[in-house]
């Protein structure tokens, strides 16, 4: 793997909808929710601004195939939401990094991890993320992801 290229990024607060997956391919369960929900309520094709985050939402545990997925989506300040969860995510400050790939996602996380070790920041007390760049506005076609470590000074 290549060296990362790290950016230091403050997130803004937002607002989001959330869609979780539970199983041995949660991200998949989450998306599919998160495709209806948008083909629903006519979020397609994004705007610019819109973002899609997502994390483990519970970590694999050893033994078990099962764990969980959310996905978020930011949400316009005047929309109502009624049929989603919606949260007010706090924003924070992250490392970020680019992955070409849900590949590579696993290997780019523990190069991240090395990566703050040898730092002189320690592990933020916000949620990990991983940012989905799709293409042609389809939710199933991702051209890469970021992930975003919360850090703060050590």
């Amino acid at each position: 793997m290549k060296a990362l290229d790290i950016e230091f990024v403050s997130l803004p607060a937002y607002r989001v909808a959330v869609f979780s997956g539970f199983g041995p391919e949660p991200e998949m369960i989450a998306l599919g929710k998160l495709i209806e929900w948008m083909n629903a309520n006519n979020i397609l094709p994004l705007k610019p601004e819109t973002r899609i985050f997502g994390f483990n939402n519970p970590d694999p545990s050893p033994g078990s195939p099962n764990y969980g997925y959310d996905f978020w989506v930011t949400l316009p300040q005047d929309m109502q939401v009624s049929d989603a969860e919606e949260l007010a995510y706090p924003g924070g400050e992250y490392a970020r990094t680019s992955c070409p790939g849900v590949e590579q996602i696993t290997e780019t996380w523990q190069a991240l991890n090395q990566w703050i070790e040898q730092s002189p920041y320690i592990y933020g007390k916000y949620q990990w993320l991983e940012e989905m760049f799709i293409k042609d506005n389809n939710p199933l076609n991702f051209d890469h992801l970021d992930l975003y470590m919360p850090i703060q000074k050590g």
